[in-house]
């Protein structure tokens, strides 16, 4: 890739910093769909707990069968406590290091008519959802999930700087009013995967238990069920570990609004690490750092995208540019479009010693839009490097 012009680069710094600072305001393209295959913790790197806990703040209008999350999240947090929540049922919380969340106790009348009000008195929120009780097993199923879906798209056109999350309901019906809560889920899931929503699917949470899916039969149709492992009354109608499993699924759900995209297997995605980790690290001015990046998924490795990759550091913005290496200022790293097929693979961007000491941020991207301008992020990652003197 050659030297491109850089007329507009302060234009263009502003993008970046912007784009960045405010992607938990903008998932990533496509629906974003959090059910049992999102609850490992594990594979979340520590980074983005941390943004998550910075840049999601969320109100949460829920009914009995709802709290299961906010359980969850309390005995995750009573178990480690990097995973700090500050949660309220009266106001939005302001507790640095924590996830923030407003959670009324609320039937969807209460939350269709006080969640404006709740949103223009509280401009900090910039997530909302709702979590059912059985509404979705009742005989006239179908009513309510058209009058939910007209409302969150009222919601949604009314505040283009909130993110509305959908949710499906519970899964313990079975019978014919199983049959009713099945069709009401799969209509959401349906609603979310076709128009790019984001859907914290608490049916399919419900009937997963250590990789194993429940279900009955209703007539000639397998209806996913809750799992017996989940039955019992110690909180919200089910167990401690029904509530944990959808506790886990939120802190994934959280860290992908908040920019993180999962690892290989899981779906598209683009990472950084610094030594071999994720996550943010220390290390001595003199001491050997080695940064490098990775794609997965070859739907992102077309000509439809460009790599950007940038260094936030105490001299200022640096980038990446293919082959020639590391210049001042900020400029695509690689243009599939112009200049081929690369492997991105673990390749190294930055291999050496920082030198001075100050702290080093380093961004991976992928753009959309081939203008030589970060404005149309798609999948990003970043890894913090702190230099410290020996």
């Amino acid at each position: 890739m050659g030297y491109r012009a850089r007329v507009y680069l302060a234009c263009y710094l502003a993008i970046f910093v912007c784009v960045f600072a405010g992607a938990a305001g903008n998932p990533a393209s496509g629906a974003i769909i959090i059910d049992h295959n999102c609850i490992d913790l594990s594979a979340i790197p520590s980074n983005w707990i941390d943004a998550a806990q910075d840049l999601i703040k969320l109100h949460y209008g829920h009914t009995s069968h709802g709290s299961q999350l906010v359980t969850g999240l309390q005995r995750i947090e009573n178990d480690d406590r990097s995973f700090a929540v500050a949660m309220s049922t009266y106001h939005l919380p302001e507790v640095d290091g924590a996830l923030c969340m407003y959670h009324p106790n609320n039937n969807p009348s209460q939350y269709y008519a006080n969640t404006q009000g709740i949103l223009d008195s509280n401009r900090r929120i910039n997530y909302s959802m709702f979590g059912w009780c059985c509404q979705a097993a009742e005989s006239d199923w179908e009513a309510i999930l058209n009058e939910y879906l007209d409302r969150m798209q009222a919601f949604e056109a009314a505040n283009p700087d909130v993110t509305f999350i959908y949710m499906t309901g519970n899964a313990q019906a079975t019978g014919e009013a199983g049959y009713n809560r099945y069709r009401f889920n799969e209509r959401i899931r349906q609603f979310c995967r076709d128009n790019n929503k984001v859907l914290f699917d608490f049916g399919d949470l419900d009937c997963w238990f250590d990789g194993e899916q429940h279900t009955y039969e209703y007539g000639d149709i397998m209806i996913p069920s809750e799992h017996p492992h989940f039955h019992g009354s110690e909180a919200g109608h089910t167990t401690f570990e029904s509530c944990e499993q959808k506790g886990r699924a939120v802190w994934w759900m959280v860290a992908r609004l908040a920019g993180w995209s999962p690892g290989p297997g899981q779906s598209p995605y683009i990472r950084l690490a610094a030594n071999g980790s994720p996550d943010s690290l220390t290390v001595g001015c003199d001491e050997p750092v080695s940064v490098a990046v990775s794609m997965g998924d070859a739907g992102y490795a077309t000509p439809a995208y460009e790599l950007w990759i940038a260094a936030d550091t105490p001299f200022g913005w640096f980038s990446f540019v293919y082959p020639t290496g590391w210049e001042a200022g900020l400029a695509p790293t690689f243009d599939f479009a112009e200049d081929g097929m690369v492997d991105v693979d673990n390749y190294p961007v930055f291999e050496g010693c920082l030198g001075a000491p100050g702290d080093y941020t380093f961004y991976a991207a992928l753009d959309t839009a081939l203008d030589d301008a970060p404005a149309d992020i798609d999948l990003w990652d970043y890894v913090a490097v702190h230099s410290a003197m020996q």
